[in-house]
């Protein structure tokens, strides 16, 4: 399965790609991510825009994917998930932040400056 996040994609592989998410202009180069549970990814791109990726599972195998844009926050330097609903992002450039985030049917972001 391969997706076209942005417009470089059918440029530069001879790979099938669905390219119904293409539209969203999404750049990976320097994106940061951390698994929110076993079939959800929160990416941080360098731009600070989060997208939350959600996996759709048939059995054993990916069926597919949903990307949605669920927050913007700062450059990040790096992330880790700490307890469940919560991980840490720090930054070279901003104050730090703890993001805390509620359940998968239902995703909210909270973003929470360390420091002021």
């Amino acid at each position: 399965m391969g997706v076209a996040v942005n417009g470089y994609a059918p440029m530069v592989t001879d790979f099938s790609l669905e390219r119904k998410l293409q539209h969203l202009d999404i750049v990976l180069e320097g994106s940061e991510h951390v698994f929110l549970a076993p079939d959800q990814i929160l990416f941080t791109l360098r731009n600070g825009d989060m997208y939350l990726v959600e996996l759709q599972q048939e059995g054993r195998s990916l069926s597919g994917f949903k990307i949605e844009k669920v927050g913007t926050s700062m450059q990040t330097s790096c992330k880790c998930s700490l307890v469940p609903g919560y991980y840490f992002v720090g930054s070279r450039y901003a104050d730090s932040m703890l993001i805390k985030y509620s359940n998968k049917d239902e995703v909210k972001v909270w973003i929470y400056p360390l420091f002021s």
